[in-house]
C-alpha cells in the first residue's frame, strides 16, 4: 500500500478521492461541521494521521487560527511524498509535519495528544491495532474524530468504475502497440495523413472503452493525460508514455487498497466490539449524508 501512495503523491496529485471538486466541496462540508464542535483549548495537542495531500491539515490549521488558541498539530502520513504536498505549511508555527508514521505503531509516548483526527485514512490501517493506538496515545477525556470511506457510497462506487476502466485500458495491447509505433514515428518515416490516420484509430477506440466505462476513464484524468502526451515532440515520447502507464497500473494498485479498506455493516460491527474492550469512554458511529454524497465519521472520547 505504502508504494502506491508513495508513486501517487510523486505524480502531483493534491486530493486523495475521486471526484475533484464535487467530492472537496461535501467533505469540506463535513469537516466543518465536525470542527465546529471540537473543544479545541489552548496548549492542545492535536494529531492527524494519514494527513496525504493535507486537505483536512489546512482545515485543523485554519479552525486553530480563527480560535485564536495556542494549539499545535502534528500531521503525520505513512509516506515520505506527503511532507512535499504540504511544504507550504513548513513554517506555520502551529504545525509539524512527521513523515513515516504507521497508525498501528504510533511513535509517541501515552498519553501525549488532546485530539485524535483523521481524513481517509483510518480504515487502511489493522483496526484492532489501530484502535489500540488510538486509546494509547489519547490523554483522559481526549477526543478523537475521523472520517471513512464505506462501501455503499460514491466515492467507492466511483472509484471502483474508474478502476475498471483503467485496467480495460492497460489490457489493451493492441492500443499499446499502436501508440508505441506512433510515438517512434516521425514525418520522415510515415506520410503525416496515415499518422493522423492511426492516430484517430487509437482515439476512437479510447472513446468506445470510454463509453463502455460510463466515463470512468475521462474521469481518471488518463485522456488528458494522453492529449497531452500526444503533443510532445520530442524523442523520450515512448520513455513518457511507459512512465504513464506505470502510474495508472499504481493508480489502480490505490483505488484497489481503497476499496478493501472502506467500512461493510460487518466491519463497523466488528469496529465496535473491539473498541468496547478498551479505555475509551465512548465510540460512536454516524453514518453521514449530502446528496449522493455518503461517509461515516467515527467519534469520541477516551
Amino acid at each position: 500500500m505504502k508504494v502506491a501512495w508513495e508513486q501517487y503523491w510523486r505524480t502531483g496529485q493534491v486530493e486523495c478521492f475521486s471526484g475533484g471538486t464535487l467530492y472537496a466541496k461535501e467533505v469540506s462540508a463535513l469537516w466543518c461541521e465536525q470542527l465546529d464542535n471540537l473543544p479545541v483549548r489552548s496548549n492542545d495537542m492535536i494529531l492527524e494521521v494519514g494527513a496525504g495531500g493535507g486537505f483536512l491539515t489546512r482545515m485543523l490549521l485554519q479552525h486553530v487560527r480563527q480560535h485564536a488558541v495556542d494549539a499545535r498539530i502534528v500531521a503525520t502520513d505513512y509516506t515520505s511524498e506527503f511532507t512535499k504536498q504540504l511544504a507550504d505549511l513548513s513554517g506555520a508555527s502551529e504545525i509539524e509535519l512527521k513523515a513515516g508514521v504507521d497508525i498501528s505503531a504510533l511513535p509517541f509516548a501515552a498519553n501525549f495528544f488532546d485530539g485524535y483526527t483523521a481524513n481517509y485514512a483510518f480504515e487502511y490501517a489493522e483496526t484492532e491495532l489501530a484502535l489500540a493506538e488510538l486509546a494509547r496515545v489519547l490523554k483522559p477525556g481526549g477526543f478523537f474524530v475521523m472520517n471513512c470511506h464505506i462501501d455503499d457510497c460514491q466515492i467507492t462506487k466511483d472509484n471502483l468504475r474508474i478502476k475498471n476502466g483503467v485496467e480495460t485500458w492497460l489490457s489493451q495491447h493492441e492500443l499499446d502497440s499502436l501508440f508505441v509505433y506512433l510515438t517512434q514515428q516521425t514525418t520522415k518515416t510515415i506520410s503525416q495523413h496515415h499518422y493522423f490516420k492511426l492516430a484517430q484509430r487509437y482515439i476512437l477506440k479510447l472513446v468506445e472503452l470510454d463509453k463502455q466505462s460510463d466515463g470512468a476513464i475521462n474521469q481518471s484524468g488518463l485522456i488528458d493525460s494522453l492529449i497531452q502526451l500526444s503533443r510532445l515532440t520530442d524523442v523520450p515520447r515512448l520513455q513518457n508514455y511507459l512512465s504513464l502507464r506505470k502510474d495508472f497500473s499504481c493508480y489502480c494498485n490505490r483505488l484497489s487498497e481503497q476499496l478493501k479498506a472502506a467500512y461493510t455493516p460487518e466491519k463497523l460491527a466488528l469496529l465496535n466490539v473491539q473498541a468496547s474492550k478498551l479505555s475509551l469512554a465512548s465510540f460512536n458511529v454516524r453514518h453521514y449524508e449530502s446528496g449522493l454524497f455518503r461517509s461515516v465519521i467515527l467519534s469520541g472520547h477516551r
